[in-house]
């Protein structure tokens, strides 16, 4: 993995490790409740998470498929990593994609199941990572559906901004069900 990658990777490994630690010992009925005032429960937030990581790099993969013949994220790109990179900071609430939103979640989570899920997708984002040429660093590889088409790096600092802001609403929600972390 190209060494400009590997901070973000290790600290996307590192908070979700953390995350998952806070609420192992929860039973799955606990983690599956949702707040009185509607919403997700934790375990949905985690695996709409976990879905986000797995279309993003489903994506990227299927767009590699067609060749390497990709354009460099350049003036606009950088643009658009700016404004992925403040979407976060605002008070808004963006709808989810129906490919990771509540749609595509199973009515019943358990957290082992999506433990697992989680380590298979980022072993497998890992191992793209690893196995990744240099030349395609600065290459708008992935596209996010507001922000538009960034760099890999690009991708995984939204990868780590999106985790951020669904970790904060995971707070509230737990505190919500009556479990303080």
């Amino acid at each position: 993995m190209h060494s400009s990658l590997r901070p973000t990777f290790d600290k996307l490994q590192k908070s979700m490790i953390e995350m998952l630690e806070d609420i192992k010992d929860q039973p799955d009925s606990v983690l599956n409740s949702t707040p009185e005032r509607g919403g997700w429960s934790i375990l949905q937030v985690v695996y709409h998470i976990v879905l986000v990581e797995e279309a993003s790099l489903a994506y990227v993969k299927k767009k590699l498929s067609f060749g390497t013949d990709i354009p460099k994220a350049g003036f606009k790109g950088y643009m658009r990593a700016l404004y992925l990179k403040n979407i976060f900071k605002m008070p808004i609430k963006v709808k989810a994609p129906d490919a990771v939103s509540e749609q595509s979640m199973p009515e019943e989570i358990r957290f082992w199941e999506v433990l697992k899920k989680w380590k298979d997708n980022r072993a497998e984002l890992e191992a793209f990572l690893e196995d990744m040429p240099d030349e395609l660093l600065n290459k708008a590889l992935y596209k996010h559906a507001l922000a538009g088409k960034v760099t890999p790096r690009n991708m995984l600092i939204f990868f780590d901004r999106h985790f951020k802001r669904h970790r904060k609403q995971m707070h509230r929600v737990l505190k919500e069900v009556k479990y303080v972390v």
